[in-house]
């Protein structure tokens, strides 16, 4: 799968999904490994933003700490935690 900016479609998904590696959430970005937390569910890794372009319907799909890959609508994000980076 190749990588792409945000709102390009990544992968063959077709016409009718949008798929993003990036993800604006309270005028933060969200990237790709960012870690969000999920309300009743802890933290998780974020993955991807998906938009059905049809239906207008949005969700992000997330990692949690078994590696399961999982989906979610994004009012379900309570908070974006940010790791701190090395400096280099």
């Amino acid at each position: 799968m190749k990588r792409g900016k945000s709102r390009e479609k990544v992968d063959d998904l077709g016409a009718k999904f949008v798929h993003s590696i990036e993800w604006k959430h309270n005028g933060r970005i969200v990237e790709r490994g960012t870690e969000v937390s999920i309300v009743r569910l802890g933290r998780m890794k974020f993955l991807a933003h998906v938009v059905n372009v049809e239906t207008g319907a949005e969700w992000i799909d997330c990692v949690d700490k078994n590696k399961s890959i999982r989906s979610f609508r994004p009012d379900w994000v309570k908070r974006v935690h940010y790791k701190k980076k090395l400096r280099g």
